[in-house]
């Protein structure tokens, strides 16, 4: 019996020697949730503010090449997701207080690689264009001498859109489409936008 005292002893000790550092080196490392308090996400950069000049509300004429036709309506373009988003939304009026077109746009900034992305959908009365509502195109921004250009990639065709003249009031788009990867270009449409009274 005292032999096996001593042995519980012997392990009691050692217990304790053992668990004694671990409890005070937990003591002094942080708990998760103390650790969680400092993490937050990265600061907006200057490539978050690409977009800063066309945020507002804007009203647009719209000239259609095939067909030839002027068409008018709002854009209005908004910061989301702490500035790591940017929402558009193109509304073209048929003049008679409806709506004809609606297209949505959503860009988001990846601070890894610098790049602005885009999907963007449509929705359209069935007359316009002959557009399926509802489908998706996804894209990618460059940001060229001043001027900002969308492009939408689908095999060789290709949709560019060149955001141009940019002024604290007004701006111009230029959209052209080329069916062959890129080599030449032909115009759809040119869009001339003044900001909106608010």
């Amino acid at each position: 019996m005292p032999r096996m005292m001593r042995h519980l002893a012997v392990l009691l000790v050692l217990g304790i020697a053992v668990v004694t550092p671990l409890l005070a080196q937990d003591q002094t490392q942080p708990s998760l949730s103390e650790k969680m308090r400092t993490w937050t996400l990265r600061p907006l950069t200057e490539e978050t503010h690409a977009w800063d000049p066309l945020l507002g509300k804007w009203n647009f004429s719209q000239q259609l090449h095939s067909p030839e036709i002027t068409l008018k309506g709002t854009w209005t373009f908004s910061r989301m997701g702490d500035g790591f988003m940017i929402f558009d939304e193109y509304r073209t009026d048929n003049g008679a207080g409806g709506t004809m077109f609606l297209g949505e746009t959503y860009r988001t900034y990846n601070p890894d690689d610098k790049t602005w992305a885009f999907e963007a959908t449509q929705y359209a009365t069935p007359h316009f264009m002959g557009l399926k509502d509802g489908e998706w195109d996804a894209g990618t921004t460059r940001f060229e001498n001043g001027d900002i250009i969308d492009e939408i990639p689908k095999g060789a065709e290709i949709s560019r859109y060149r955001f141009h003249n940019i002024k604290r009031d007004s701006f111009s788009v230029i959209g052209e489409k080329s069916k062959d990867g890129g080599k030449t270009w032909v115009g759809t449409m040119d869009i001339g936008c003044v900001r909106a009274q608010e």
